[in-house]
């Protein structure tokens, strides 16, 4: 029998795979799947995990100039890691 966080973090692996897809023709696509995959992972606990995919976000949204959204998930990074420090 699976554990539901199994297939939280299954789920946010295939988020993860289908915004590498993205990436070169819909970065938005792809910022939109790594958000989710990111809310999965924190869900689950994998503070570390949704750490690198926020700062992926922000580096795709500076990429678009969109740089109230970058600072938004550069953020999130920053808080992330604070909280994966603190846990240790």
């Amino acid at each position: 029998m699976r554990r539901t966080g199994d297939s939280k973090h299954e789920a946010a692996s295939a988020y993860v795979e289908a915004a590498n897809c993205y990436k070169k023709f819909s970065p938005q696509e792809a910022a939109q799947a790594l958000d989710q995959a990111v809310n999965l992972f924190l869900e689950i606990g994998r503070l570390n995990m949704a750490a690198r995919y926020s700062k992926d976000i922000g580096e795709i949204y500076q990429q678009e100039q969109d740089l109230e959204k970058a600072s938004h998930y550069l953020d999130m990074l920053y808080f992330n890691l604070l909280q994966t420090l603190t846990f240790t």
